[in-house]
């Protein structure tokens, strides 16, 4: 998956937790080991959406 956005009309109603539900299923059955996320942290509540997914912060960078 590349980019994974919800209109702000639909959003709120589970949509991304099922996507990415089906995602780590999809990445089990295929015996993958790692998923590997990239956000940013202008984008609002990506950061608090995908850590309540389990992804946790690996590095932020400053520039």
């Amino acid at each position: 998956m590349t980019r994974l956005y919800v209109d702000p009309e639909y959003r709120k109603l589970g949509l991304a937790t099922q996507l990415v539900k089906q995602l780590k299923l999809h990445a089990i059955e295929n015996h993958a080991d790692t998923l590997y996320l990239h956000t940013h942290s202008f984008l609002s509540g990506g950061l608090i959406f995908w850590n309540i997914k389990g992804f946790e912060l690996l590095r932020k960078l400053m520039i």
